[in-house]
């Protein structure tokens, strides 16, 4: 038993020479990356320096590359203005069905008649200023 413990140990000191070398390498390897990451944080820094933005590096969001959203449409303000012109198509039909019996029963000249239909069109841009 004696003779495997001391076999093991020479093992070990034979492990013990590669495990120092890989130590070695790996603290050179830890070295070389903090030089180029240095390094390329001085590039960045001269980079950004002589650029338009002054130092300053801009980071958007990802909301901001979505495509702007169409504005909220006033539905009342259509349904309003399209009555407004239903109605005043309807009121010009029968204005120009009455205009006879206004110019026969209310003794009225050509021109107040057409003074009279054309107080509609008034009528129709308050309906629609009103709705929106």
């Amino acid at each position: 038993m004696l003779s495997d413990q001391r076999e093991q140990e020479g093992n070990l000191d034979n492990l013990e020479a590669p495990n120092q070398a890989l130590i070695v390498k790996k603290c050179n390897g830890n070295d070389e990356l903090q030089e180029a990451r240095k390094g390329l944080i001085n590039v960045l820094k001269d980079t950004c320096s002589d650029s338009k933005v002054n130092g300053n590096v801009q980071v958007k969001s990802i909301e901001e590359f979505d495509p702007p959203k169409k504005p909220h449409q006033n539905k009342y303000a259509f349904t309003t203005a399209s009555m407004t012109s239903i109605l005043l198509d309807y009121d010009i039909g029968v204005m120009s069905k009455a205009t006879a019996h206004i110019k026969n029963d209310k003794r009225k000249t050509d021109m107040q008649v057409e003074v009279l239909m054309g107080i509609l069109n008034v009528f129709l841009l308050l309906g629609l200023t009103m709705a929106g």
